[in-house]
């Protein structure tokens, strides 16, 4: 059972890490306010649109009320990473291709090559904002300095899969907690095999973290991730400790291993058992991994 509950505890904390720092680098589109000098200077040039219904005016007074200061509910959490130099160059307020009302735009967003202007009529005359696609690849990302593309989202859109992977480090860890342990008995996980713990989780989450992507610290950091997951995985190994570990998950917890027990990790048994720790700590990493270079590879 022991073998078991850190197969499974490494099983959940790696794929939790992969997610945090998965990107799909699907396109998002902006809004910001543009000047009515904009839509003269652009005329001909940028598709001008109108944008009507309570939906919009919602929407395009919060961003108004953004850019004065405030923080609206709807819009704040939307905000681009980058901060503006001087107060002249508004926020980007971000939005997926699918949020309401935005995706009512969609075919005409795509039809003036992803750049359109917004108008909408309020008292006092027209406003005008200008809308546009933006669209991020591999190239965007540089090994120690992360993602660079400008400009920046919020990370809850440019990583949308952290939730999940939070709720797999959670769950990871519960699990160890309740699973019964024969090694309880033996004063449990050692201190010396937490902090082997630890290394593993910050040798491979490293490279994710200073690449900027995780499909992206294979594509353009490898020299980087390479000796990191060695690292991460030889912890791993140490942590598992498996030869110890044999004897409690076949023998009942009456003291420790004799030399006898010990020799039984020569037998074909502990290969196998060997082999299925192998399968569940790290099978679902390799299957999410593979999957994320194929679907995520941009």
């Amino acid at each position: 059972m022991e073998l078991l509950r850190r197969a499974i505890l490494i099983g959940c904390i790696l794929p939790g890490l992969w997610l945090l720092r998965l990107t799909p680098l699907t396109s998002l589109l902006t809004i910001t306010p543009a000047s009515s000098g904009a839509h003269a200077a652009e005329n001909g040039k940028v598709t001008a649109v109108a944008a009507a219904g309570a939906a919009w005016r919602s929407l395009l007074g919060d961003i108004d009320r953004l850019q004065d200061g405030q923080q609206p509910r709807s819009v704040r959490w939307r905000v681009s990473g980058d901060t503006p130099e001087g107060r002249a160059r508004a926020l980007h307020v971000f939005f997926r291709p699918t949020d309401e009302p935005v995706v009512s735009m969609g075919d005409r967003l795509a039809s003036a090559g992803g750049h359109a202007l917004l108008t909408i009529r309020v008292a006092g005359g027209d406003r005008y904002y200008r809308m546009d696609r933006h669209s991020w690849t591999g190239d965007d990302f540089r090994p120690l300095g992360g993602f660079t593309g400008t400009p920046s989202p919020p990370s809850w859109l440019l990583y949308p899969f952290q939730f999940v992977g939070l709720a797999l480090l959670l769950a990871g860890t519960a699990l160890f907690l309740l699973l019964p342990s024969p090694t309880r008995s033996r004063g449990g996980v050692t201190g010396p095999e937490l902090v082997l713990l630890l290394v593993a989780i910050v040798f491979f989450a490293g490279p994710l973290v200073a690449v900027g992507g995780s499909v992206q610290a294979l594509t353009r950091g490898l020299w980087l991730t390479i000796p990191c997951w060695v690292a991460s995985y030889a912890a791993m190994h140490f942590f598992a400790a498996p030869q110890r570990n044999y004897g409690f998950q076949l023998l009942p917890a009456t003291g420790p291993p004799s030399d006898e027990e010990s020799d039984a990790a020569a037998h074909p048994r502990f290969v196998r058992l060997g082999l299925a720790f192998w399968a569940v700590a790290f099978g679902p990493t390799l299957v999410l991994v593979a999957t994320s270079m194929v679907v995520w590879n941009r």
